[in-house]
């Protein structure tokens, strides 16, 4: 995912210097990369899962392996859209930021770790700290072009409340029940 970061930055560049060629030669590794993050992602998910389980028991390890799964097909699917729409710049470059911040959760999620006086940090961190900068784009967009693009309006309330229902659901027993049974379609033991 670091190498997303870098290759998002590097493209982005690559447009304001007018290097289209370039930018487009680096987005058939982009296609690649993107779709070798979904699988590895859902490698370390399952990886993690047998982990956390020792250490938090099942209900828990269930509850936060789910996200594990749901954000790098979030993270997918938007760069797919992207690249499906690369002739139509204005949905391109706002999908492909969208499938860049969506992968950040994570990455926020750890700053619980140097705020431990913060009460809720999955909430704080895993929610709202997420969402702000895609909220903060779309604002950008609102102000700047004079209208939320159409990206900001279907998939922005859609990642929001795929974030909702991650921070608020994660321990209830469908959610869990989801979890066992995605985790047993990948292949994952028996709790």
């Amino acid at each position: 995912m670091f190498c997303w970061i870098f290759l998002f930055l590097t493209q982005t560049i690559l447009i304001s210097t007018r290097n289209v060629r370039l930018h487009m030669r680096l987005g058939l590794g982009g296609a690649i990369l993107a779709a070798t993050i979904v699988p590895f992602a859902f490698a370390a998910g399952l990886s993690i899962l047998g982990r956390d389980i020792g250490l938090m028991g099942v209900d828990a390890a269930y509850s936060a392996f789910l996200p594990t799964i749901i954000e790098p097909l979030l993270f997918g699917a938007l760069v797919a859209a992207a690249i499906a729409l690369r002739r139509r710049p204005d949905f391109h470059k706002r999908l492909m930021l969208l499938a860049t911040l969506s992968i950040l959760g994570p990455a926020w999620f750890r700053f619980r770790h140097f705020f431990p006086s913060v009460e809720n940090p999955l909430v704080v961190f895993g929610f709202w700290l997420a969402i702000t900068p895609m909220i903060g784009a779309a604002i950008w967009d609102a102000l700047t072009q004079g209208r939320a693009h159409p990206v900001y309006l279907t998939a922005l309330p859609a990642l929001i409340a795929v974030y909702a229902v991650e921070v608020w659901g994660g321990g209830h027993p469908a959610f869990i029940a989801a979890s066992k049974a995605v985790a047993g379609l990948l292949g994952a033991p028996a709790p």
